[in-house]
């Protein structure tokens, strides 16, 4: 961490040994000019209690949370000037991103989880904030107020990356887990509510479908309504190659996809869409869409509810093997442009 002593030179060093450490004795120190001994100190009370709180549960923690930004921010700002990068645009092309989100980084607003990732590769010798996980904190803080996914999915997200079991119904679209970029992108792009960016917000769904591909993947159950088949989302040949996918997914082991054909008129699930998760601990978590938010519960009543009627669903829907040859012969009928 930071130290100074009364005979301290006026510079901080951040080395492999830590903020304050001579560089001479790690050999990959980074000199930080410039820096008094008031700051020094400063900075090292901070950094000792940099723990991020969720803003707004106290005064103590919102006040501790912004003396964390600004400890970051300078922390960022002196690596950039020590690490010889005189200007922002040179950083931000090193790093990928454009200089307007360096600029914010340095001014103490929160980056992304991906920035956070991108400033610890490139300074491993921030330990003070890589070793004491700062930055992964900070990514994390990041992802649970405000990164690319909407504040009430954060814990379905969460326990979906866990699941042993999944169970979707979907009446309107492709579930998320099962979208293909160019589907996701044309659903995404529709909305007129969001901060984040289309790829950004893309790039977290499909990271989302990583889960299918782990070592131990989760039992999946998917239910659709034949309608899903028939909306069109991004064009015919979006739609082609989204539903090929789909039939595809379905082959593996793990995932049972089945559609309601369109011949069943009225029944539960028409109410909007679900999701539940079953997790590692035992427990199961319901999550269903609105029209402006959608909620998370583990609520037992909740609960048994959604299982009642995604049990009913099945029922509803063709077999397995005929569901997926309804999903090729709509692909082939309705969206092939050959």
């Amino acid at each position: 961490m930071v130290s100074c002593d009364t005979g301290c030179s006026g510079s901080a060093v951040i080395g492999s040994a830590g903020i304050g450490d001579d560089p001479s004795a790690t050999g990959d120190g980074i000199l930080l000019s410039n820096v008094s001994a008031r700051e020094h100190n400063w900075l090292r009370d901070t950094a000792q209690r940099h723990t991020p709180g969720t803003v707004g549960t106290s005064g103590r923690v919102r006040a501790q949370w912004r003396e964390t930004q600004t400890l970051r921010s300078l922390v960022l700002s002196w690596a950039r000037l020590a690490a010889g990068f005189t200007s922002q645009e040179e950083l931000a092309e090193i790093l990928g991103f454009d200089r307007s989100v360096i600029s914010k980084a340095e001014g103490g607003k929160p980056p992304s989880p991906e920035l956070a990732r991108a400033y610890a590769a490139r300074f491993p010798e921030l330990n003070a904030l890589v070793e004491d996980g700062l930055i992964e904190r900070w990514a994390q803080h990041v992802k649970k107020n405000g990164g690319v996914f909407p504040k009430f999915l954060h814990s379905w997200v969460d326990s979906e990356k866990t699941a042993t079991g999944l169970f979707y119904w979907e009446p309107i679209l492709i579930p998320g887990m099962l979208q293909i970029e160019a589907y996701a992108r044309a659903i995404l792009a529709a909305d007129p509510d969001s901060e984040e960016t289309v790829d950004a917000r893309a790039a977290g769904r499909l990271e989302r479908q990583q889960i299918l591909s782990r070592p131990r993947s989760p039992m999946v159950s998917v239910v659709l309504a034949e309608a899903v088949l028939h909306r069109c989302v991004g064009g015919a040949e979006v739609m082609h190659d989204q539903l090929v996918y789909l039939a595809e997914t379905g082959q593996q082991p793990r995932v049972t996809i089945q559609v309601i054909p369109a011949t069943v008129g009225v029944h539960s699930g028409l109410t909007g869409a679900v999701a539940i998760a079953d997790t590692e601990d035992g427990g199961t978590l319901v999550h269903e869409d609105g029209f402006t938010a959608g909620r998370t519960t583990a609520e037992p009543d909740i609960v048994s509810k959604a299982r009642g009627r995604a049990t009913v669903l099945r029922s509803y829907a063709l077999p397995r093997e005929a569901s997926l040859e309804l999903i090729m012969k709509v692909a082939k009928e309705q969206w092939s442009i050959s």
